[in-house]
């Protein structure tokens, strides 16, 4: 399953406030408002789906293989050895092979608006994670603002960084295999050992990172923001 971080507050607001707006529609139309009632829910089905995409939805997942960013319109999974940097400037950003991509669920600066909080991490005895420079305890390295851990950005840049470092250590060596069978092929060294590489080494594709784009609820929230338009001149 993996360890999830994003926006907490928004998981639960954004409903709350889709069932009273539809709970207001709900009446007007017992009270015969037939006209007003289907525009307050179009309206309220519009609003809430663009709340729930921008306040929502983001979020950053970790597990075994790498890292997910979901983001409004668009996922995109990094496996662990495509990745090659973590940036916080103006939001949390990876630096892959294939290019960069930005968490929509932590910006830089500000205050934490719902990931989770790692003080208790850093206060702990048993730190065995990879702490961002001068984030150690008693340290007194200059830290740029956005790698503080007071925002979302600083947070989230050291979960990834931690998770990242200790697939570095326990399942690395997979991918160092890959480059001893590519270098037993191009040796031309078509014996068991080179198979043997090739079967530890990832798979074909695993590498690779992958965007898979999510335009369908932005869609059907304009849909319904211009159907409430046209009801309302109607």
């Amino acid at each position: 399953m993996g360890q999830r971080y994003g926006p907490g507050i928004g998981r639960y607001v954004v409903p709350v406030l889709v069932v009273a707006g539809l709970a207001v529609a709900a009446r007007e139309l017992v009270d015969g408002d037939v006209g007003p009632a289907a525009v307050l829910a179009c309206w309220v089905g519009a609003l809430g789906t663009a709340a729930h995409l921008l306040f929502a939805r983001p979020s950053i997942r970790l597990d075994a293989r790498g890292v997910t960013l979901r983001n409004p319109l668009r996922d995109v999974v990094v496996p662990w050895v495509a990745l090659v940097d973590v940036q916080t400037r103006g939001a949390l950003t990876l630096v892959t092979t294939d290019g960069s991509y930005v968490s929509w669920a932590a910006a830089a600066g500000g205050r934490p608006r719902g990931l989770r909080s790692f003080s208790r991490v850093l206060e702990g005895d048993d730190v065995d994670v990879v702490l961002p420079p001068g984030a150690r305890r008693g340290g007194r390295e200059a830290v740029p603002a956005s790698r503080g851990l007071h925002g979302d950005a600083g947070a989230a840049a050291f979960v990834v960084e931690s998770a990242w470092e200790r697939w570095g250590q326990g399942c690395g060596e997979r991918g160092a295999r890959g480059d001893v069978a590519r270098d037993l092929r191009q040796d031309g060294a078509q014996d068991d050992a080179a198979d043997d590489a090739q079967d530890d080494a990832w798979a074909p594709g695993e590498e690779r990172v992958v965007v898979t784009w999510r335009p369908l609820p932005a869609v059907g929230a304009a849909a319904l923001a211009l159907l409430a338009v046209v009801l309302g001149f109607g």
